[in-house]
């Protein structure tokens, strides 16, 4: 890495940069253009944002909001470390205790990816929202048993799915439980709400099985025998980097358009619902097909699709 500095105007830099560029291709000396910068009084280095005109060293806006929500959640967590009603949120703590506090705290972050982060945040957010609008001068924390309630009704009138309105439930519980609140997930009522909200938001998954009649398994037998015995996942790049699964996914949509497939109804879980089905169709058992694909729920019948005659 390579700084030159140079005082204003720019086009001092820009003439200065462009002789550089001229001289280091005449003497063959190699210049990644996507590692080269134009004049700017702005640049980010090492992770951080170098001001030159402002004279500041800061964290880029992405990276300074990411901080702002980790710390979001984590004080929602830590104000009420160790105590059921908060009451030592206004204390002060010895520097040794604060600094237990703080590896305490360490260490719980550490039981979450990257992801859940997120996730987390995202349900505490949601669940603020709803406190602002219904009930502003309310706490997060402790969640009551009725504002859950009411947060799940909030939920289905904003037309969120169940699958989300669970996790968010799920998650608000798991913040509840880590300030050592009562776990509302395992309420009665809670259940029955969620149950209820399933049947109510409950529609028909219009995913199509893709089976071997639209798969043609020599094609995979020819990518086996190209990719080889190797260690690492089966579909791979020619590095052995794996197909990440955006790009799986958007590589299974061209395919299925260029085979005049409906893409509103082929999806990559119709890999998974055509297996169960063809395993079923060739007589395979429920057992061995709740085993080959890793299901530890009754949920593989749902995947099982076996045409039916009417008569």
């Amino acid at each position: 890495m390579t700084f030159y500095l140079y005082p204003p105007p720019i086009e001092i830099g820009q003439f200065n940069l462009q002789k550089f560029l001229d001289f280091a291709a005449e003497i063959g000396l190699p210049i990644k253009s996507e590692k080269t910068v134009l004049p700017t009084t702005k640049l980010i280095f090492l992770g951080l944002e170098l001001d030159s005109e402002k004279m500041e060293i800061r964290l880029p806006l992405d990276k300074l909001e990411k901080v702002r929500n980790l710390l979001g959640f984590f004080s929602i967590r830590f104000q009420t470390f160790g105590t059921r009603d908060g009451s030592n949120t206004n204390r002060c703590f010895t520097p040794y205790e604060g600094s237990l506090r703080m590896i305490a705290t360490e260490i719980l972050e550490g039981s979450l990816t990257k992801n859940s982060f997120q996730n987390y945040n995202r349900s505490i957010n949601y669940y603020k929202d709803f406190l602002a609008l219904y009930f502003p001068a309310s706490s997060v924390l402790p969640i009551s048993l009725e504002y859950l309630v009411l947060f799940i009704a909030y939920c289905m009138h904003r037309q969120l799915s169940f699958n989300t309105v669970s996790s968010y439930v799920s998650m608000l519980n798991y913040v509840q439980k880590m300030a050592g609140f009562p776990d509302l997930s395992k309420s009665f009522v809670i259940k029955k709400c969620l149950e209820g909200f399933r049947k109510k938001k409950a529609r028909a998954d219009t995913r199509l099985p893709i089976t071997p009649a639209i798969l043609k398994v020599h094609a995979v037998w020819e990518y086996c025998k190209m990719r080889g015995i190797q260690n690492g996942p089966l579909f791979c790049f020619m590095d052995g980097k794996p197909i990440p699964r955006q790009y799986f996914t958007r590589q299974l949509q061209l395919s299925l358009q260029w085979a005049g497939c409906d893409t509103a109804v082929y999806k990559g879980h119709s890999f998974r619902i055509g297996a169960a089905s063809s395993a079923a169709m060739m007589g395979i058992s429920s057992d061995n097909i709740q085993l080959m694909g890793r299901w530890h729920s009754d949920a593989y019948k749902k995947y099982i699709r076996i045409p039916v005659l009417n008569i």
